[in-house]
């Protein structure tokens, strides 16, 4: 019983993408693809500080780098890209 209780968990590594709540992703219907992802934790921000990329453009932070489109279906494409190239796992 002792062995048990100081026995490591492994620990899932996941994807995580920062998403501020004024951000207009959050209006379209791209997010539930990303919501229903198993890779991935969305962790949702009350501000970045980022408010000039997010009043202008659709945004993310992925892995920690800021990404942006003109649309959310853009938007969707580079955080793909993203994760591809920069994934944690």
């Amino acid at each position: 019983m002792f062995k048990k209780l100081f026995q490591k968990k492994p620990v899932q590594l996941k994807n995580q993408i920062e998403l501020c709540v004024s951000n207009r992703l959050y209006e379209s219907e791209e997010i539930d693809h990303l919501l229903n992802r198993q890779d991935v934790d969305i962790v949702e921000v009350g501000c970045n500080s980022r408010c000039e990329v997010c009043d202008a453009q659709f945004y993310a932070i992925v892995n920690g780098e800021v990404v942006s489109a003109a649309s959310a279906k853009e938007l969707m494409d580079c955080i793909e890209e993203e994760l591809v190239n920069n994934s944690v796992m």
